[in-house]
């Protein structure tokens, strides 16, 4: 991405004021929303585009570049806050670190960021295929068999517990930026003490006051 200037007139798309799920219209706020038709708790915030209050802070090169990455069902993806925007990819195959495609939003060019988690079916997927079985085999051995069998069933067993809470509790974390002629979606998951700081630095860089993960 370069830094640009995007013409001024340009009319919001229909969905940047909307729930991110279900798309029922919505107004910006500083807090948390629920939205009224699927009930998904989320965060919209207005970009500068939307309110002339909100000002971006300004283009420097050097700032930092903050990234997330998180895998998706072939190749993994990758979400960047850079100095000028916020932006997605995918990363090769190979190396899982290079960007083979990318497409972003600037910051001067954004009417909405919404953020929101979801449960993560990819890794309940992954907990069924995997250790769940195995627990199951092992628990079921420890009761039939020789209780020995309890102590191999152990990890299989936390491992499910762990994957499972992670799914429904954690969850998966995304971000919905919408520009003049492109909307983009983000998931900012991994690693994970880099989630709040990608969060955060998305926000602060497009001028919007801080607040809270949903």
């Amino acid at each position: 991405m370069v830094p640009a200037q995007p013409p001024q007139s340009v009319a919001p798309p229909p969905h940047a004021l909307g729930c991110p799920k279900c798309g029922i219209g919505a107004q910006a706020a500083t807090g948390i929303l629920t939205c009224t038709g699927c009930g998904l708790v989320y965060a919209l915030h207005a970009g500068a585009r939307a309110d002339s209050r909100v000002v971006p802070v300004p283009f420097d090169q050097r700032a930092e570049r903050v990234k997330a990455v998180s895998n998706g069902i072939v190749l993994r993806k990758m979400a960047l806050v850079a100095p000028e925007g916020v932006s997605e990819g995918t990363l090769d195959p190979v190396t899982g670190y290079i960007p083979i495609e990318q497409n972003g939003v600037y910051f001067g060019d954004i009417f909405t960021i919404a953020v929101w988690r979801k449960v993560d079916v990819l890794k309940l997927v992954a907990t069924a295929i995997l250790p769940f079985p195995l627990a199951l085999l092992f628990v079921s051995l420890g009761i039939t068999q020789h209780p020995v069998f309890l102590a191999f069933g152990a990890p299989f067993v936390l491992g499910t517990a762990w994957m499972t809470y992670r799914a429904f509790k954690i969850k998966v974390h995304m971000a919905r930026v919408v520009g003049s002629t492109r909307t983009i979606e983000v998931r900012f998951d991994a690693p994970i003490w880099r989630r709040k700081k990608f969060h955060d630095e998305m926000l602060r860089r497009a001028g919007i006051a801080p607040s809270p993960i949903p």
